[in-house]
C-alpha cells in the first residue's frame, strides 16, 4: 500500500513531500522528495527528522521501521558553507586507488 503523507510531516513546506510504503511483513517504509535541498546544512536534519517521524509512525502502528530513501530534486551546497564543506571532504575522502 502507498499514500501520499500529508498533514504534520510537511505542514507549509510545498518543496518537500513523501510517500509511506507498507512492505509485505508489515514494516513502515517512507519515500521523501525534496524540490530544493541543501545538502551541507539542513540535509542532516532533514533525515535525522524524518527518520524519528518513521519510527514513531511505525511503533505506533505496531509495525517494524522499514527504509528511508530522500530525493534531492535540487541538492546544492552554498557558497557560505563551501568551505567548510570542501574541510569535511578532504577529511572523511577515502584514499585513490591507482
Amino acid at each position: 500500500a502507498t499514500q501520499h503523507a500529508t498533514g504534520d510531516m510537511h505542514d507549509g513546506c510545498p518543496e518537500c513531500g513523501g510517500y509511506l510504503h507498507q512492505g509485505a511483513a508489515l514494516s513502515l517504509h517512507v519515500t521523501v522528495t525534496f524540490r530544493s535541498h541543501d545538502l551541507f546544512g539542513a540535509y542532516p536534519l532533514n533525515l535525522a527528522a524524518v527518520c524519528l517521524w518513521l519510527c514513531r509512525v511505525a511503533k505506533k502502528h505496531g509495525m517494524a521501521v522499514g527504509t528511508v530513501t530522500c530525493v534531492s530534486v535540487s541538492a546544492h551546497v552554498y557558497e557560505r558553507d563551501w568551505n567548510a564543506a570542501q574541510e569535511v571532504v578532504a577529511k572523511y575522502k577515502p584514499p585513490t586507488i591507482l
